[in-house]
């Protein structure tokens, strides 16, 4: 049998539902400005499952209908998404960047470099990874049998 991006977006979903249930009693703390606002994993495992949900219906109906969406396409969505939510995830835990957003209006204060570099690259693969699936989607819809 033949893994199609449908059966891994349905993984990631039960995976990502999964792991927010283990972990629910940790929390991504952010301090910004003089608010301190503390999120629970599972409220964002939850985000994260619903979106997976979703896409993972939205394939199956472009299959149902006749008109997929490409494999090759599937794939690079996924490989995008995944490393986007590995990227801000799994770095923001283990290098503990704090993202303080002072008075001035755009100006963020990181710890390090890393801070930086996990900000701004997890969220580019996410956005990288949407436009993906934009595309495969059109593709998928305007395709002439």
């Amino acid at each position: 049998m033949k893994v199609k991006p449908i059966h891994l977006f349905l993984c990631l979903t039960l995976l990502v539902l999964g792991l927010g249930l283990l972990t629910n009693a940790q929390t991504l703390d952010i301090s910004i400005h003089d608010t301190y606002i503390i999120i629970g994993y599972l409220q964002i495992a939850i985000f994260i499952g619903i979106l997976s949900g979703l896409t993972t219906l939205c394939y199956f109906i472009m299959n149902k209908i006749g008109r997929p969406i490409t494999d090759k396409t599937g794939y690079l969505h996924f490989a995008f998404i995944t490393l986007g939510l590995l990227f801000i995830l799994t770095f923001y835990k283990i290098f503990h960047v704090d993202v303080n957003i002072v008075n001035e209006p755009n100006i963020f204060r990181f710890q390090d470099n890393v801070g930086l570099l996990v900000f701004s690259v997890g969220p580019l693969l996410l956005l990288i990874g949407f436009v993906t699936f934009v595309f495969g989607f059109f593709k998928a819809i305007t395709r002439t049998s």
